[in-house]
């Protein structure tokens, strides 16, 4: 599948707005004796938190333009396109890792996963600024600088 064709077949659900139905107060509250609980009334249920759905938003508003205002609208697409691509990379860099009988993702099963799933080009930049952010990143903590 195309971008653009998963574009059109998921993206309009995740932009519509939910609607919320509001809840009515229970009936017959107010009305005969309190229940209490087995445990008393500090026997409650714990709250089950709900997870964070991870997005890309503050990331993108920083490579973009400072003069360059992003919607929600675009900014939900682009963070679509954004774990869309990831996904792609990571689980053909586990296959990559598979075929070669390793059990740890290496830095070679990335860079081939990237070439096969990216244009020619779109990988070549790709690489080079990630390696670029590779060494910027090693220079910051003091460490060796890598050997290209």
């Amino acid at each position: 599948y195309s971008f653009c064709t998963l574009l059109n077949t998921t993206m309009p659900a995740l932009l519509k707005k939910k609607k919320v139905p509001k809840k009515s107060p229970p009936k017959g509250k107010g009305k005969g004796k309190m229940k209490i609980s087995p445990g008393g009334p500090q026997a409650r249920k714990p709250r089950v938190k709900k997870g964070k759905l991870s997005s890309y938003g503050t990331y993108i508003r920083k490579v973009a333009p400072q003069n360059v205002m992003i919607s929600a609208q675009a900014l939900a697409v682009i963070n679509y396109f954004v774990h869309d691509i990831f996904q792609r990379i990571a689980s053909e860099a586990g296959r990559v890792t598979d075929y070669a009988e390793e059990k740890t993702l290496s830095t070679r099963a990335l860079v081939a996963a990237v070439r096969l799933q990216l244009p020619r080009e779109l990988a070549n930049v790709c690489l080079q600024r990630g390696s670029e952010a590779l060494d910027r990143y090693m220079a910051s903590k003091g460490g060796p600088k890598r050997v290209a």
